[in-house]
């Protein structure tokens, strides 16, 4: 997006890197948690949660990091479960939707959770995420090597207890990655692995580390939105590589003419923010009904501060879905000084009518995801499509 008029840019607080566990293909990381009890808006007309406050995302505290080759941080410990711990480092709203969230399993070995994800400028320091272990065999395990491998495995860094760890059955550890790339850093996606050794050959496993480093923030330093989703691990042709896709309405890559929807089953549709590429304010989003003059409901609120990541946090309130029943329904998002709609015609006083772009959503290996789409937002008139990029699950186009 057009960087904004004011010319102020906030600091760059989230970054992204994609640790793909096993045969997992969920996301997960950024700031931020959703609830399923929206409070209603009685003052702005729309339903959904309350008013958007100005609150910023909390990040997480720094960490000593580890050699990136394993080594020793600390001494070892032996570790024993405390209670019920099958949520412990669980972190599922920030996971990209679509796809599987919460944990993967390695043999007797969970990662929670499946995926950590990162997005960042070069030259600054990100807030670090964190990876939980956690034995589910009836014997103990012991973590004996951690190791980042890898071209760019220089890129991030690592910090764990002390190894050897011991978990005993139901037990788990917390390992901390981060992604910091120079100032000098290659745009764009870079990748590496960090592999798991433990005395329990069944539980060793490779995880895959992919990161996206940026120029810096708004106009022509944003990432073009086709990297955006190969580091997010959304296998889709958007219709070009570059940041600019252009405003035209003609269909672009695998885009498809789909501007109202319908439920796909008697379940709740979601709508998840993924990434978001604009200049920094509260931003609702959610659903519309009827013609005319659309009813529009709120989903949720992109809180400020996350005004250019990936996996945007949103203020509590948000819903985890609605029911629209049989009726036929579309998307809007909502910015200070305008709507933009999935349907055109309601985009008519907007700088653009066909102002998102709609993709079948596809996981990383490029299989489809059934019922589910992506939605890529211009609010503005320079046709990049990353100003808001949501993923919505259980819908089909609408006759």
């Amino acid at each position: 997006m057009d960087a904004p008029s004011h010319g102020k840019i906030s600091r760059y607080r989230h970054g992204a890197v994609a640790l793909i566990l096993g045969l997992g293909i969920g996301c997960a990381g950024g700031a931020g948690t959703q609830t399923s009890s929206p409070t209603a808006d009685a003052s702005s007309g729309t339903d959904g949660p309350a008013a958007p406050t100005t609150a910023d995302a909390g990040s997480q505290p720094e960490h000593s990091t580890g050699d990136g080759a394993g080594g020793t941080i600390g001494s070892g410990m032996d570790l024993a479960p405390a209670g019920d711990n099958s949520d412990v480092g669980s972190d599922t709203t920030a996971t990209p939707a679509g796809r599987d969230a919460g944990t993967t399993a390695t043999g007797p070995l969970v990662f929670v959770p499946n995926e950590l994800v990162f997005s960042g400028v070069r030259g600054t320091k990100l807030p670090d995420k964190t990876l939980t272990v956690r034995n589910t065999a009836g014997t103990a395990i012991d973590l004996t090597a951690l190791a980042l491998m890898g071209a760019d495995k220089a890129l991030f860094s690592l910090a764990a207890p002390g190894l050897p760890v011991k978990l005993a059955p139901a037990a788990a550890t917390t390992l901390r990655l981060t992604f910091t790339p120079p100032v000098d850093a290659a745009l764009g996606l870079h990748t590496a692995s960090l592999t798991v050794t433990s005395s329990n050959t069944a539980a060793n496993t490779e995880v895959s580390l992919y990161a996206l480093a940026t120029k810096g923030e708004q106009g022509n330093n944003e990432p073009p939105l086709q990297v955006v989703l190969e580091t997010l691990g959304y296998k889709i042709d958007v219709g070009g590589a570059g940041l600019i896709l252009g405003i035209t309405d003609n269909l672009l890559g695998t885009e498809v003419r789909a501007q109202r929807f319908v439920r796909a089953s008697p379940t709740a549709v979601t709508m998840k923010p993924v990434a978001r590429y604009s200049p920094d304010e509260p931003l609702p989003y959610g659903y519309y009904m009827g013609t005319g003059t659309p009813k529009r409901v709120v989903v949720g609120v992109i809180d400020r501060g996350n005004e250019q990541t990936l996996l945007p946090a949103v203020q509590p309130g948000a819903k985890d879905g609605f029911d629209p029943a049989d009726a036929s329904f579309g998307f809007y998002s909502e910015s200070k000084t305008r709507t933009t709609y999935t349907e055109d015609a309601l985009n008519a006083a907007n700088p653009t009518k066909h102002a998102v772009r709609v993709y079948p959503l596809r996981d990383r290996g490029g299989a489809p995801v059934a019922n589910a789409y992506l939605l890529a937002y211009e609010e503005a008139a320079n046709g990049d499509f990353n100003d808001y990029v949501y993923v919505v699950t259980n819908v089909n186009a609408a006759p």
